[in-house]
């Protein structure tokens, strides 16, 4: 899993699909062990063990999994939706990458690139892009965080 990070002073604030903190969660198969890593400004920033229990290979994304980095998640979304960035809570753009599960828990096919934002209304939104099937979903949760 890795997810933006925002910041108060923050030069870039996704606007152009980049961001310059990231939070990832790195896991080592078949255990439960995994690390919590923040990226700023290209350096790691901390890092620390968590545990959640045993990792399957199907939970994991691997590296051939990311076929698009997020200007180009963005791109598309941009495209479909009219998305606006934040501006008090969540400023900007913000992203994330996941394997999604269904209702009952199991494990979606494809890693999901989502892409957040706000309707024209102000409502918080969502977009996620599945990797592997190519499909667009958009939700739009109909609070207004802004």
């Amino acid at each position: 899993m890795a997810t933006s990070v925002d910041e108060l002073d923050a030069h870039n604030q996704g606007l152009d699909g980049r961001r310059s903190i990231w939070s990832f969660v790195f896991s080592k198969m078949n255990s439960d062990i995994q690390y919590w890593i923040r990226i700023r400004y290209n350096e790691i920033e901390w890092y620390d063990f968590i545990h959640q229990g045993k990792t399957i290979e199907e939970e994991l994304i691997f590296l051939d999994d990311i076929i698009i980095d997020s200007p180009e998640a963005l791109n598309i979304v941009l495209d479909l939706y009219n998305l606006k960035p934040g501006k008090n809570w969540a400023r900007g753009h913000h992203f994330n990458l996941w394997r999604g599960v269904d209702e009952n828990g199991d494990i979606l096919e494809g890693v999901l690139f989502g892409v957040t934002g706000f309707t024209e209304e102000g409502n918080f939104f969502r977009a996620q892009i599945n990797l592997t099937t190519g499909e667009v979903k958009g939700y739009d949760s109909g609070s207004q965080l802004q």
